[in-house]
């Protein structure tokens, strides 16, 4: 399934197709392809590639960058898309967030406080 953002209808997407621990994920224009395939699993983790998306550094705080990591089912792995269209991870209870509202290709993934807008918003079709 293709994970899109409601700012600005671009796909969730692994950077440069590198399914590598510490890779960052990016927003990117929807085109179908493998880096833009994600599947959420029984264990509440999001992955492609084998690896799940991942806050990095064991943080829960504003800021902290969305990348991919090693599935090991630690807390920062966990997220769920709520009936609101957030995607939140429950430890943190922070929302899966676009850096400073970016509507271009390449930008990147935080988590933030949820706030109801666009830049957390998700559909998966």
């Amino acid at each position: 399934m293709e994970v899109v953002s409601k700012l600005n209808n671009k796909c969730l997407d692994v950077t440069d197709y590198k399914y590598v621990a510490g890779n960052p994920v990016q927003m990117w224009t929807c085109r179908q392809q493998t880096n833009q395939k994600w599947q959420f699993y029984s264990d509440s983790s999001l992955r492609a590639g084998g690896l799940c998306l991942t806050s990095a550094w064991g943080s829960g705080s504003n800021g902290s960058p969305v990348r991919l990591e090693n599935c090991d089912g630690r807390a920062q792995q966990k997220w769920v898309l709520n009936s609101r269209e957030d995607i939140v991870n429950p430890s943190a209870d922070k929302c899966l967030d676009v850096v400073d509202v970016n509507r271009d290709s390449g930008a990147r993934l935080q988590l933030w406080t949820c706030n109801g807008e666009a830049q957390q918003k998700w559909y998966a079709r």
